[in-house]
């Protein structure tokens, strides 16, 4: 039988305190950078990332109801885990809508070849996040450990942002619409 270990209430104070402005409440705000981005081109955050949250926060109140050190650190990693996920889902909806609209930008005839070009890069850029994301996707308990933070992929839709709005707002809108429309119609 394994013994029990109990951590110092201080110590287990700090930590949590730790746990929760460090993962908690920079998860939350990174969360809400995405739905202001999801908001601007009318798309839904998935409900996985609002049922991973709240899940965070469930193993939150349980590591700070415990004692054991063990415990404390299970609920810690699982916090984690689920923080990782919500901001997983949250980019990787927004990457793969920017990167369904681009893919129709391009099919389009109104469009110079040189905003095609650019629109192509940035395509390939989404497509390599979206790529190290997947293949990084084991790796939970930290997401820069995929070699993108989620402050990179804020800077690469602020800068996919700025270019659809200086070059083909217009055309941006109706292939963003028509994909909305379909996705009603499914």
């Amino acid at each position: 039988m394994r013994e029990m270990q109990s951590m110092h209430p201080a110590e287990k104070d700090q930590f949590c305190e730790y746990i929760y402005e460090d993962f908690i409440v920079k998860t939350a705000l990174v969360l809400c950078q995405y739905e202001k981005y999801a908001k601007v081109v009318n798309l839904y955050i998935p409900i996985s990332c609002y049922t991973n949250f709240r899940d965070s926060l469930f193993h939150f109140r349980k590591m700070v109801s415990s004692i054991e050190e063990r415990e404390i650190e299970e609920q810690s990693f699982a916090i984690k885990e689920h923080l990782s996920r919500t901001l997983t889902d949250a980019s990787t909806a927004i990457l793969y809508w920017l990167s369904a609209v681009s893919e129709e930008l391009l099919k389009r005839d109104d469009l110079t070849s040189e905003i095609k070009m650019q629109i192509r890069k940035n395509l390939h850029k989404l497509k390599n996040v979206i790529l190290f994301k997947r293949m990084n996707g084991m790796m939970i308990s930290q997401d820069v450990s995929s070699g993108i933070s989620h402050e990179e992929i804020l800077a690469l839709l602020d800068e996919v942002y700025v270019f659809f709005q200086d070059n083909c707002s217009q055309e941006y809108a109706e292939c963003s619409n028509e994909l909305s429309a379909d996705d009603e119609g499914n």
